[in-house]
């Protein structure tokens, strides 16, 4: 190890570039994949969860399966059965099969439809075995072509990765479908479903974080939510579950033989402790392709020469319901009931064959003997006999006692399999399933060489069911063997002795010769390796000033009994390791110098890997400080920025894009960088900038002092690329930002702040930059510094203009966006603006109603947008109806069309948006109640169809429920708050309709009883963040008593959410009591709404 404290030369080794050659067109994964994907995240015990549900997927070689279970009811592991394509026949897994097809006449280039599982005809093409194409390094049985496979995905464009994520896909699909029919819609919306999904014992690093991405893309979950456990671990997990305890003995071993359709995997347990049941692997697994559908093509070749080649292809052909009758008799009876005590003969059928006595047909059967399906069997499970006693050698050559071999999945339900078995390892009659030899019995049975071979029930769903258990109740298997040596490469000081004259190189900052690509091999083949036990990488690089502090390296595996020296070509590349140091403190850093007067800097750092049934795990640890690489590059969120990994993938990036470095303990603030085309404004400070910055941190009072910040000694930073201060010195602050609190000062809200943050940040497009002015805009404002708010204002719109002018429909909702931010500015800044928000507004309906449609349902971000834009457009239609100086934009503007994201009938409408205050159903009965608002003297007002409409609107209006959505914040005082809020839109509503559309004077007893309503609740909350409620709550009021309460209330929610709007309410309810009691006789509800908002200069928004 003390070899490892030398740097490794920073020329490129041609031990990369041979390594990448040796797979053809492979090449390692990158850094980010390999941390993230094989490289699991680090395997820790986690407290058990509740009200989770837990699914497994098993994913086969021919076969797949679901499992599911409820963590209340963790016995009630239930199994689908049912299947597209199924005609109604139960099955407890699905074929593994998928085709691609283009719909018929179809030349726009459409994606193509996909059939999988039962879904297909007998003569059919389809994709098979494609999961054996995910690891290169395992071979392909004989019946699988891989050109075949190629051409197939070439022709739809689709490589293997896809296939598999389409496969994964419809099983996601179908089993959530199953799910919800079997708990219900809101039970589903309610709990968290967790997959976990199995892997052959002897896959690659490589093949498991490919499975892992086609999971993800599958909509499984992240990788890091998704479990992965291997499917003899699976198997094993179930059995010895099933098996009694008292049958268990501490020291006993047990080989579980996963026999599926394509592989059979082995994989050795030994019994550490009962209770809890904890395990570990006594032996390296092992597998081969010898599965059950290499008894279907031996089957197969048997037909084809009993009758002959042409009268075979006749039958495939013309008759293919004839060779499937008899295939799946062949599947579904022969291959797991023959038993050559019991059948001297079996008849399989081929109905519509002629007879022939030389053929062995008769009467439409085709008359087998016992000896010709033994001829059938006998070399695949010879090959299954051959891999199980590989084990016990290898066991029983370490003084294991092997106590039982245990046969699981479809192949592993063959009675042919089991005696064979029982007869290779035992010459005793088999014991009953509950009845297990004692340990003495065991030991005394090693000696004559008998080995209890088990079947358990349920053998074909044992791995899914395993699946289940390993997703309730974690992991069992304390401890592993590596499969695989693995290490990496070094540098160390040359020794003439040891190396070549050739291999040594000069290091100018060691000052010696040198040589590279020596290999340290950290784990050895065979080794127990436990989760809780982390594996050490020792490194140490040097760094020149300015030198990139991102390091690379490769970690390597052998899969020879004696790992070499030095890197050779036959080793492999796992993964790409890389190491982002930007995260450590320059304090741990060590200054040295050369005898030349080179500074450099020199770090030693250690990389943890810890190992676990499905992959690899990494951490970065220096001077006994732990940063978890995962978190340098997981996926990004919606409410807190993350790096730049989104942007790498090429995929959407839920975040900033932003790359940021992670908080220390105590100090929740993080250093940002960006390139330098994000730039808004120059940066004119050397100092450290900050994200998460404290109120007093952004406390900025000039132009060139908004990047000056509050010094925190350990956490400094050279200057990022971005002053992400200039772009919204409030972005993720712990205070209020106007752009975060535009519609509420609910947490919640942030998810609005989020995606137009994202929307900013998403791409250096037009519709992009006229979003990140306008948020600029905004910021700058509330910093009371108009020039620089103008100067991005004008930006914004600049941007805005061009961008519609060559407008594309992907590009609306970032248009939309910034139309309503820069909105917003001018709602904000009505006292001083010249421009009119209805301008604004116009453009982002015109938008609106452009891409979507009157009757469609729209979801996520989309729905967020579009419900903020509805939002607006109620309470400007609003405002508009009692403005009595309204331009023509503003009359339009009343007049369009709403634009809502649930359709008419849909239930989600009557649920509360967090972003909104209420739901989306009484926002519509508000526009309707606006509608149906006419004054006194109108030939329409308190006519009968005028009095239905209103009456009919009441009764909505009354019996409307606002309910919070299935999944709930934990904070239920923020739960509570919401209801109230939402309950106060309905009663204001109410009032609004009582006194402007119904015409009922201020004695009314509906009127006193709405009123009545509204004051309980207000004199319970503390704050109201929504200026509309208020307003007409505030208007109607008439005692002292609630005008008090309505003042109180007014000056919280102020001090709350110190906007434009809210200000503006402040003023305008105390201006109206005023009115009220200047006057004798009580005002006409419509003079005083009309002169109170008629008042301003510009017209009010209430948003």
């Amino acid at each position: 190890m003390q070899n490892l404290s030398l740097p490794v030369r920073t020329t490129p080794s041609r031990r990369n570039q041979e390594s990448r050659s040796y797979f053809t067109s492979y090449t390692p994964p990158s850094s980010t994949e390999a941390i993230n994907g094989p490289v699991r995240e680090p395997v820790r015990e986690q407290p058990p969860m509740t009200d989770r549900l837990i699914v497994g997927v098993d994913f086969g070689t021919t076969f797949s399966g679901v499992a599911a279970v409820y963590t209340s009811t963790p016995d009630d592991v239930e199994i689908i059965k049912t299947w597209p394509g199924g005609n109604g026949i139960t099955s407890d897994k699905v074929p593994t099969e998928i085709a691609y097809s283009f719909p018929a006449n179809d030349s726009t280039g459409a994606e193509p439809t996909v059939k999988w599982g039962f879904q297909f005809k007998p003569d059919e093409s389809r994709l098979r075995c494609i999961k054996l194409f995910l690891d290169r390094s395992q071979k392909l049985p004989f019946y699988v072509s891989p050109l075949d496979t190629a051409a197939q995905l070439k022709k739809f464009n689709k490589n293997v990765v896809d296939a598999v994520s389409d496969y994964l896909t419809q099983i996601y699909k179908h089993t959530m479908d199953t799910l919800t029919r079997r708990y219900g819609e809101s039970f589903m919306a309610s709990t968290k479903v967790e997959f976990v999904l199995t892997c052959p014992a002897v896959w690659s690093d490589a093949a498991k974080n490919t499975t892992l991405q086609a999971a993800e893309r599958a909509g499984m979950g992240s990788r890091s939510e998704i479990q992965m456990i291997s499917e003899p671990e699976a198997a094993a997990v179930y059995t010895l579950k099933a098996i009694q305890p008292n049958h268990l003995n501490i020291g006993d071993n047990f080989i579980v033989c996963d026999a599926g359709g394509g592989t059979v995997d082995l994989i050795a347990y030994k019994i550490i402790s009962l209770k809890p049941l904890r395990v570990e692997e006594s032996a390296v697994g092992t597998g081969g392709l010898c599965g059950s559908a290499f008894l279907n093509y031996r089957f197969e070749e048997h037909v084809r020469t009993r009758l002959g080649q042409a009268r075979f292809d006749e039958m495939k052909t013309k008759k293919g319901k004839t060779w499937q009758m008899g295939l799946r008799y062949f599947e579904e009876f022969v291959k797991r009931n023959f038993n050559e005590d019991e059948h001297q003969e079996i008849n399989v059928p081929f109905p519509g064959l002629p007879d022939d006595e030389e053929a062995g047909l008769d009467s439409g059967f085709m008359v087998m003997s016992a000896e010709q399906i033994k001829d059938i069997f006998e070399p695949v499970v010879k090959e299954v006999c051959d891999l199980v006693q590989g084990q016990v050698e290898g066991l029983r050559g370490k003084g294991g006692i092997v106590s039982g071999i245990v046969l699981v999945g479809g192949f592993g339900q063959s009675d042919y399999l089991y005696r064979r078995l029982k007869s290779h390892f035992s010459s005793a009659a088999p014991p009953p399933y509950s009845e297990r030899p004692t340990h003495a019995n065991a030991n005394s049975s090693q000696d004559s060489g008998s080995i209890e071979v088990m079947q358990p029930v349920y053998a074909w769903t044992a791995v899914v069911r395993g699946a289940v258990l390993r997703g309730l109740e974690g992991n069992m298997v304390i401890s592993r063997k590596s499969r695989m040596h693995y290490g990496t490469s070094f540098a160390t000081v040359y020794d003439e002795e040891k190396h070549s004259v050739s291999e040594r190189y000069w290091s100018p900052l060691w000052e010696r010769w040198m040589v590279s690509d020596r290999m340290q091999w950290h784990i050895a083949k065979g080794e127990s390796l436990s989760p809780l036990s982390p594996i050490a990488f020792h490194y140490t690089r040097n760094f020149r000033p300015g030198q990139s502090l991102i390091v690379t390296d490769d970690l390597i595996a052998c899969d020879a009994d004696d790992p070499p020296a030095a890197y050779t070509r036959d080793l492999v590349n796992v993964c790409t390791l890389t190491t982002d140091l930007n995260a450590v403190p320059r304090s741990l850093f060590t200054r040295l110098t050369t005898t030349r007067g080179v500074e450099f800097d020199n770090l030693d750092f250690t990389l943890e890997m810890i190992v676990d049934s499905a992959g690899l795990g990494f951490e970065l640890k220096v001077d006994g400080h732990h940063f978890t690489l995962t978190e340098q590059k997981t996926a990004c969120d919606k409410t807190q920025p993350h790096c730049n990994n989104c942007v790498k993938k090429g995929r959407q990036c839920l975040g900033y894009g932003l790359k940021l470095s992670w908080p220390r303990k105590g100090d929740e603030r993080r250093s940002a960088s960006l390139h330098k085309k994000h730039f808004i404004i120059p940066v004119r400070s050397k100092e450290a900038i900050f994200v998460h910055a404290t109120s007093e941190d952004v406390r900025a009072s000039q132009e060139n002092a908004l990047s000056k910040y509050e010094a925190v000694e350990h956490w400094w930073v050279r200057q990022p690329d971005l002053n992400m201060a200039k772009v919204d010195p409030f972005l993720s602050t712990n205070s209020w930002s106007p752009v975060a609190r535009i519609l509420s000062s609910s947490n919640r809200n942030d998810e609005l702040y989020g995606l137009l943050v994202r929307m900013a940040f998403q791409d250096d497009s037009l519709p992009s930059l006229a979003s990140r002015y306008a948020i600029s805009a905004l910021s700058y404002q509330h910093l009371a510094m108009e020039k620089a708010a103008v100067m991005h204002q004008t930006a914004a719109i600049r941007a805005l203009q061009t961008a519609i002018e060559t407008a594309k429909a992907a590009e609306c909702m970032q248009m939309m966006a910034a139309s309503m931010l820069l909105n917003i500015y001018e709602t904000l800044n009505f006292d001083t603006s010249d421009l009119n928000w209805a301008i604004f507004f116009c453009g982002t309906k015109r938008l609106a109603n452009m891409i979507t449609k009157q009757h469609d349902t729209y979801f996520g971000d989309e729905a967020m947008i579009i419900d903020w834009i509805f939002y607006h457009d109620a309470m400007y239609k609003f405002s508009i109806r009692h403005w009595g100086k309204r331009n023509q934009d503003q009359i339009h503007l009343a007049g369009q069309r709403k634009v809502l994201s649930k359709a008419v009938f849909s239930p989600e409408r009557q649920t509360i948006v967090p972003i909104l205050g209420c739901s989306l159903e009484l926002l519509d009965l508000l526009c309707q109640v606006v509608d149906n608002v006419y004054e006194p003297g109108h030939p329409n007002y308190l006519s009968e169809s005028h009095l239905k409409a209103v009456r009919s609107l009441e009764i909505r209006l009354k019996y409307l429920e606002q309910r919070q959505a299935a999944v709930l914040p934990s904070d239920t005082k923020q739960v509570t708050q919401e209801t109230q809020i939402a309950e106060l839109f309905r009663l204001a509503a109410t009032i609004y309709l009582l006194r402007m559309a119904k015409g009922e004077s201020e004695t009314s007893k509906c009127l006193a009883s709405a009123m009545d309503q509204a004051f309980q609740i207000l004199n319970e909350i503390e704050y109201c963040d929504r200026p509309w409620p208020l307003f007409i709550i505030g208007l109607e009021s008439r005692t002292e008593e609630q005008r008090t309460c309505m003042a109180q209330v007014l000056e919280s929610s102020v001090k709350r959410r110190p906007l434009g709007s809210m200000t503006l309410v402040k003023r305008m309810v105390p201006d109206a009591w005023t009115q009220q009691d200047l006057r004798e006789l009580p005002m006409e509800p419509f003079t005083l709404y009309d002169m109170i908002i008629g008042r301003n200069r510009v017209t009010p928004c209430f948003t």
